[in-house]
């Protein structure tokens, strides 16, 4: 099970192809504004998913969680895709704050652009990291729906 545990972890950190910005490429297409979209193809440009990433991470998880590991693969899958997930919202300009960095935000004068700015970037996040996040954890956890709903969950917890 070790070996099984180590080779979903190398796919998962390794592969480039699941990055959100290129699974959100098999996902279905978004809807809005012209520029959410351009923002959705320069954010996947060059990337291809790679569907049999996809289907030897889903193997190794129906294994693991057959064989009674299924709380060891969700975890490596919260940790691996979290990690991801938060890079990318970074990316976009999305970043944890602290209480005294909003304070100052607040008072700077430059504060209801960087407030349009962060509602933009979470648009687009929504319409593409989270749909892409959704997209995958429904591939890769397709026989188990109740794990489906929770690596999803708790891969976006706090994003």
């Amino acid at each position: 099970m070790k070996r099984l545990q180590k080779e979903f972890h190398l796919i998962l950190t390794d592969n480039q192809h699941l990055e959100p910005e290129s699974v959100a490429i098999l996902s279905p297409s978004i809807t809005g504004t012209e520029e959410r979209r351009k923002m959705h193809v320069s954010l996947s440009a060059g990337k291809r998913p790679s569907a049999i990433a996809i289907s030897n991470i889903r193997l190794i998880a129906d294994e693991m969680i057959s064989c009674g590991y299924s709380k060891e693969c969700i975890s490596m899958y919260k940790i691996v895709r979290k990690s991801t997930i938060n890079e990318a919202l970074c990316h976009l300009g999305i970043q944890p704050y602290t209480q005294s960095h909003i304070k100052t935000m607040t008072n700077a004068s430059h504060f209801d652009d960087h407030v349009k700015i962060w509602l933009n970037a979470i648009q687009i996040a929504v319409k593409t990291l989270f749909n892409s996040e959704k997209f995958l954890c429904d591939r890769v956890f397709a026989s188990h729906a109740t794990i489906r709903d929770l690596c999803f969950e708790k891969s976006m917890k706090g994003a």
